[in-house]
Order: C-alpha cells, then structure tokens, then sequence
C-alpha cells in the first residue's frame, strides 16, 4: 500500500483561493469632524460647576486668617491662574 503524493507547502499555498473581502453593514457619518463631536470629561463638568474667582474677594485676602494660611492660599490662587494660561 503506498502513500499519495503530496504537493509542497508552497505549491498549496498559492492554489487556495483568497477569502471574500469583508465590507461595512453600515455608513460613517457624512462629517467626522472630532472638534464639534468632543466628548466632554466629568473633570470638565465638575470644573464648569465651581464659581470663577470674584476680584477682591478671593480668600487670601481675608485679614482674619493666619500668615500661614493666607501666604498658602495665595499660592494656590496663582498655582490656579498659571493652570488656566494667565502666566505673570
């Protein structure tokens, strides 16, 4: 009982047919414009929420707070300004 001839990998290789291309059930949109479609952040809402600071009533101005605590507010006050771009 002899074995059939087997063809070489190579030989197999190229005689399989390509497999069907794959296509989209659906559409994109029309625009994908990502600056209009940007998802807002739950930080950025809790920061929309928070009350911009009133000129003349921020904390550190308060008088009746240690040197300590006013020298610390103040620097928190101006960590917040170079966050959001007002560099001095």
């Amino acid at each position: 009982m002899s074995l059939p001839a087997s063809t070489t990998s190579t030989t197999s290789l190229v005689e399989k047919p390509e497999p069907p291309k794959l296509t989209r059930s659906f559409s994109l949109p029309a625009t994908t414009d990502t600056v209009a479609t940007k998802k807002v952040s739950w930080r950025e809402k809790l920061r929309a929420r928070r009350e911009p600071p009133v000129a003349g009533k921020e904390k550190w101005r308060d008088a009746t707070l240690s040197e300590k605590e006013r020298w610390k507010e103040w620097h928190k006050a101006k960590d917040a300004e170079r966050k959001a771009g007002y560099v001095t």
